[in-house]
């Protein structure tokens, strides 16, 4: 964290997932018994990286139930940790952003599996009279194109596959639902961060098979295509790619490996370097 306030990198900490002592259960992937614990560390992380941290995202994709600990989904508790967390964290570093966590669409509604991402964030708003809204500077949110082109949409689609093609949540604009919901409970001023997009291309895991009708070349275009898309929407105040470098870190089978843009060795896939040369703006 250092070392990019050196080179003037702006940096966003996603805090995830609650140690084992902190929960009866023992388990680690949801939030801990008491909210209290999770703001006594942010208070603690946001006061030790004052300055160099720019945005707190708080928890990743609770609408899934086993990113929240594998029991029932409300979306009540969420606020009621994001309450504290907010507080915590603007009491140690009144100009660090905090980020409601990013919601994975599901185009699901079971609450002990998964909840829509787009039902589950009007949940949020509809909690004790919208105090959501007080507690968050940034609305976060997950984008995947399945192997959808980001311009297309159920009803506009423009490649051959045939499967992922049914629902808005298989495609990149599933963020414009996300974008309705916010204006839909006056909360447009704020920004969407995507703090995960991206696309795989050929993957051996169970269940991401679509990425097999992704090209390497493929791959780079639709990333290159989605910040420009998100870039003119306008409200769109950042986006980051999934993933850098998990080629590096693991095996070939696994279902992350494939959407990685740096190899194993580090040398760069064609997405990056599409990526590099993409024209930018401060």
């Amino acid at each position: 964290v250092g070392y990019s306030a050196l080179m003037g990198i702006r940096v966003l900490l996603s805090v995830v997932t609650a140690p084992a002592w902190s929960r009866a259960s023992g388990t680690v992937d949801g939030p801990p018994d008491d909210p209290a614990t999770f703001g006594t560390f942010l208070s603690a992380l946001a006061t030790r990286y004052a300055g160099k941290v720019h945005a707190y995202e708080v928890w990743n994709e609770q609408n899934f139930s086993r990113e929240w600990g594998g029991g029932r989904i409300i979306a009540g508790d969420y606020v009621e940790l994001l309450k504290v967390a907010h507080a915590a964290i603007k009491a140690a570093d009144p100009a660090a952003a905090v980020l409601s966590g990013a919601l994975t669409p599901t185009g699901f509604n079971d609450p002990n599996v998964a909840i829509d991402d787009v039902l589950y964030l009007q949940q949020l708003y509809a909690y004790q009279g919208g105090v959501f809204k007080t507690v968050c500077d940034g609305i976060g949110a997950h984008a995947g194109g399945f192997n959808n082109p980001p311009d297309d949409t159920p009803f506009n689609r423009t490649v051959f596959s045939t499967n992922f093609k049914g629902h808005k949540s298989f495609y990149f604009k599933r963020l414009e639902d996300v974008r309705a919901v916010m204006v839909a409970n006056g909360d447009d001023a704020k920004q969407i961060w995507v703090t995960e997009f991206g696309w795989s291309t050929a993957n051996q895991a169970l269940g991401y098979d679509y990425g097999n009708d992704i090209s390497d070349a493929d791959q780079g275009r639709y990333l290159v295509r989605a910040y420009q898309i998100g870039r003119d929407w306008g409200w769109v105040q950042g986006m980051f790619v999934w993933n850098l470098n998990f080629q590096q870190l693991v095996p070939a089978s696994d279902e992350k490996y494939p959407f990685g843009i740096v190899r194993p060795d580090g040398t760069p896939r064609p997405a990056y370097i599409q990526l590099k040369f993409m024209a930018k703006r401060p």
